[in-house]
């Protein structure tokens, strides 16, 4: 009579069925049959996928070397009909990663297309009753702040395997003329709101009122209280210690002494539709707008914005979108005008065909001055980036400052610290779990700056190294 043993809920054959096992199999004791043999066809099947795909590659490398080749003979001929679908699969690639190479390209208008370009830009702010402006970091990068998909930016730099080095500290950096006039148009009436990827804080720091723009990923000078939620303006990035979902930043609300966070959104993190993000605002404007205004950005993440865009809109109905930008743009076919050029010199052009005067930045004017709170004595070490320059009609920001604090915190103390593509956030993390942070000798790198990228290209990497050990 057959016998047999289910272990698991699966159906085992014993011994006395003569069960010649063919593939590698588990040993199994038990009181009816000592040895019985459980096949493991999964232990069997990854080998022979593996080989598989390594037989894939190396049939790819050969297509790619035989596709090279300026004449083909009939053995190749041969080869590549027998491989079609992969011939075709290798053609698609490196058409794909040619056309990524070729949009990644930064260049400039000749002088007089660029010349017309900026009177037809002047002229639709001029005719418009309800412009907006999106903003990314192109704006920033004439202040030394790099920027992110550009030829020498923070992410292309990371995705090659660079090291990014920050010459300055992020804080020293200054609104550039592209800040004071957008504010100019803002104070004139000729722009009415502002959405702004950047984090720099540079929008408000030129004049900009808080209730005129949406950082919809947050400021470096902002923190707010994670329960009454009152908003903090600081003369020092906040984000020293913080990271992707990491954001309490060690201090305290002097109201109702909840803990305060930063404002930063990082890659898979959501923005707030009320402050500080002020989403609600944003899509308000967007849909009085007539006039969408894209300077500096890449717009490779505000095109999944939908709400920016009026999609549901028919075509004819959505607000004319006019992009200044180096590099390609997914939004470009849909601009009724493209700038290829530097922000600083198209708005240099257009703010001379409206008949503006920009005034320049004045570091004693500086507006965040004004909405800053002083430092207390208790928050002097939960920070070591530098502060902005304080006149002395502002002393009282630095009042409860140590001097020994006040000279760790010079402003012109450039960051030591690298981001290299193999960093790992996990290695720098703050203890943020105790009253007063740990703060390294070394000043960390803003928990803004290339961070949320950082950590995405670090588990590319494992599998890349992963798959080299299987070959």
């Amino acid at each position: 009579m057959t016998s047999a043993l289910v272990v698991d809920n699966v159906f085992v054959p014993s011994c006395s069925d003569n069960v010649a096992p063919t593939i590698e199999s588990t040993t199994i004791k038990s009181s009816s049959c000592s040895n019985v043999e459980i096949a493991a066809p999964c232990r069997q099947l990854r080998p022979r996928r593996e080989s598989a795909k390594f037989d894939e590659r190396e049939v790819v490398k050969k297509i790619r070397s035989v596709v090279d080749q300026p004449t083909f003979s009939g053995d190749d001929l041969a080869f590549l009909e027998q491989h079609d679908s992969l011939v075709k699969l290798v053609k698609r690639r490196r058409s794909s990663y040619s056309k990524h190479k070729e949009r990644s390209k930064e260049f400039e208008d000749e002088p007089e297309i660029l010349k017309q370009s900026c009177i037809r830009l002047a002229e639709a702010i001029r005719s418009s009753k309800h412009t907006i402006m999106y903003t990314g970091a192109g704006i920033s990068t004439s202040a030394n702040i790099p920027d992110y998909r550009g030829p020498d930016g923070v992410w292309t730099k990371l995705q090659n395997g660079q090291t990014v080095t920050v010459d300055q500290s992020l804080v020293s950096a200054t609104p550039t003329y592209t800040h004071m006039a957008i504010e100019k148009l803002l104070q004139v009436g000729a722009l009415k709101y502002i959405v702004s990827q950047n984090c720099d804080g540079l929008h408000i720091r030129s004049g900009v009122s808080p209730d005129n723009i949406s950082e919809i990923h947050g400021n470096m000078f902002t923190e707010i209280c994670s329960e009454c939620h009152k908003r903090f303006y600081r003369i020092f990035d906040v984000t020293e210690h913080t990271g992707l979902r990491r954001h309490m930043t060690s201090r305290c609300c002097d109201v109702c002494g909840g803990k305060l966070k930063d404002t930063i959104v990082h890659f898979g993190e959501r923005g707030d539709k009320r402050w500080p993000h002020c989403w609600e605002s944003a899509c308000s404007h967007v849909n009085d707008a007539d006039v969408i205004i894209c300077l500096g950005s890449s717009l490779k993440v505000l095109r999944s914005y939908k709400q920016l865009w009026l999609t549901d809109r028919p075509k004819k109905c959505r607000p004319k979108l006019y992009i200044v930008n180096m590099q390609w743009t997914p939004k470009d076919s849909q601009a009724v005008l493209k700038i290829n050029g530097r922000a600083d010199d198209v708005m240099q052009r257009v703010m001379t065909q409206l008949g503006l005067t920009v005034t320049s930045y004045e570091s004693d004017s500086d507006a965040l001055l004004r909405l800053a709170i002083p430092i207390a004595s208790s928050e002097s070490e939960t920070f070591r980036t530098g502060i902005i320059r304080v006149p002395p009609t502002h002393a009282h920001l630095l009042a409860h400052v140590t001097p020994d604090a006040a000279m760790r915190v010079d402003p012109n103390c450039p960051f030591s610290r690298k981001i290299g593509p193999d960093d790992d956030d996990e290695s720098t993390r703050a203890d943020l779990s105790r009253d007063t942070a740990v703060v390294s000798t070394q000043p960390d790198m803003p928990g803004w700056f290339g961070k949320g990228r950082k950590r995405v290209l670090v588990r590319k990497n494992s599998k890349r190294k992963r798959k080299k050990v299987l070959e």
